[in-house]
């Protein structure tokens, strides 16, 4: 098995984990739904990155390493930005709809600045506050990451993403 596959495999079962530890009707689990999403998602595009030629060496340096954002932002996931922002509506619509959840969604257009907010929690740049915090860490609502970022993993899989080098 491809290395960049077995990152993927990962990175669904911890978007698994982060959505079924969401589903619980209680709040004891928001940082550990935040931390399996957050490492779902760099997972995810460490995936897509494996794909588009980087090394598990590059990976493993700056400006990758746990940065969320920086990772987001390379041109080889841009494909993956635009389907984003695409499924985020699909998302909303199916959260709104289901009616599973029992706070609010977030509305698409906010989904940048939720992983914005969880790459700031997940990086060792901030001290990573989801696993080591030193005061009260606020957590962006990860319902819509969840729902986003699991069916863009899963995409992944049948090769439905865009890489652009």
């Amino acid at each position: 098995m491809e290395l960049h596959e077995r990152y993927r495999q990962n990175a669904l079962s911890y978007c698994a984990a982060a959505a079924k530890l969401d589903s619980e009707e209680t709040n004891d689990f928001i940082s550990p739904v935040s931390l399996c999403l957050a490492f779902a998602i760099e997972l995810y595009l460490k995936c897509v990155l494996l794909k588009s030629g980087k090394t598990a060496d590059q990976l493993a340096k700056k400006p990758f390493k746990h940065d969320i954002c920086s990772m987001w932002e390379m041109p080889e996931l841009s494909g993956s930005r635009d389907q984003a922002k695409t499924l985020a509506e699909s998302c909303y619509q199916d959260l709104v709809g289901a009616s599973a959840l029992h706070r609010p969604i977030p509305v698409p257009d906010t989904l940048s600045k939720h992983l914005k907010d969880l790459s700031k929690l997940h990086n060792s740049a901030s001290g990573m506050p989801l696993r080591y915090p030193t005061k009260r860490t606020q957590v962006p609502d990860a319902s819509l990451m969840i729902c986003v970022f699991e069916r863009l993993i899963r995409a992944e899989e049948y090769g439905d993403t865009i890489v652009r080098s």
